[in-house]
């Protein structure tokens, strides 16, 4: 489904007027199917003036994406809409517009609008993040918010320490920041935190100290495990310096269980769903890392449910509709209720 048009200048590429993967379930191949992974060394213009409806998660793909692009040594632009349209809002709000500084400057980060998102090369940078984030937190009406900042700290360390890629761009040796992304949003009656980064990948990362995977979906899964991680070396050699190393996704994963939320892990070729019932998953054609996970607020009406394809659907309920529904589900298989908003 690439948009990608030939121009003289060199190629375009179009979204569509609804750029989102909430699309009433949620569907990461309906966004990253509009990036061409293949361009290397031409102009790539994105063109945004005809999209209406976004999420704040799929603009920080996009930048990755354009990330992406220079690091293979294309020359990226961005074709606005009006200045008035929620997309240009949108992007103005998470100071987008300052993508291509902020990967080549050391310290530059995005302005800290109403979406908060922050920009991570290094390790260092995520302690500011994690005091940003637990301040965002205790206003929010939620229970937990000490398990929810602990959840945030383990996921930040591991995407700024396992995603780190290094690359030479513009004649400057950089590393590639990863994106963490956190907000509350009252009409899904959910906070969402989103992780991205452009590393190797879990499969790969893993697959330096334990064996060879059969598939991407089976090296995230073994991730989940405790003490899986690449930081440890072979039995013969010491354990890397943090003696916590490998428990990062275990614990994360196994909390966020708890609080009744859901994590979707996306590496390159797959992607799994832990809810608190289960752990699911699919195929992907994507050359990032994502993982994004959903917290329920105080006194939610809605319930996310699976359909027959796999897809998560969110479904706004009152809470006579939702014992009802509870109560059909038991006697039929073709919807399975996964976890309450």
């Amino acid at each position: 489904m690439s948009m990608t048009i030939a121009t003289d200048e060199g190629f375009s590429i179009r979204l569509p007027r609804k750029f989102t993967f909430m699309r009433g379930y949620i569907d990461f191949d309906y966004v990253l199917a509009f990036f061409d992974w293949s361009l290397h060394d031409v102009a790539v213009q994105i063109d945004l003036s005809t999209c209406e409806n976004t999420n704040f998660q799929a603009l920080a793909l996009l930048i990755q994406y354009a990330w992406h692009l220079s690091c293979r040594g294309c020359r990226v632009t961005f074709k606005y809409g009006l200045s008035s349209s929620t997309l240009t809002k949108m992007m103005h709000a998470i100071g987008a517009g300052d993508w291509h500084e902020i990967l080549l400057a050391d310290g530059r980060d995005f302005g800290y609008g109403a979406s908060k998102t922050f920009a991570l090369p290094r390790r260092a940078d995520v302690q500011n993040t994690i005091n940003r984030a637990r301040q965002a937190i205790g206003t929010y009406k939620v229970g937990f918010p000490d398990y929810l900042s602990y959840i945030i700290s383990e996921l930040l360390y591991n995407a700024t320490e396992h995603g780190r890629m290094e690359a030479h761009v513009e004649g400057a040796d950089i590393v590639l920041p990863a994106i963490f992304q956190f907000g509350k949003y009252p009409f899904l009656n959910r906070l969402i935190f989103f992780f991205s980064d452009l590393g190797i990948g879990v499969k790969r990362h893993l697959e330096q100290i334990y064996e060879a995977f059969p598939t991407h979906q089976d090296a995230i899964k073994y991730a989940l495990k405790p003490n899986v991680s690449g930081n440890f070396r072979k039995q013969s050699m010491p354990y890397a310096p943090r003696n916590n190393a490998g428990m990062g996704l275990a614990y994360s994963s196994s909390m966020l269980k708890r609080l009744k939320g859901d994590m979707y892990i996306v590496s390159y070729g797959g992607l799994v769903h832990v809810s608190p019932e289960d752990v699911t998953t699919s195929l992907n054609t994507v050359h990032l890392s994502i993982l994004m996970a959903f917290r329920m607020l105080i006194g939610g009406k809605g319930m996310l449910c699976r359909g027959r394809s796999g897809k998560l659907l969110i479904l706004r309920l009152t809470p006579r509709k939702l014992r009802r529904l509870r109560l059909e589900t038991t006697r039929s298989s073709s919807i399975s209720p996964s976890t309450a908003l």
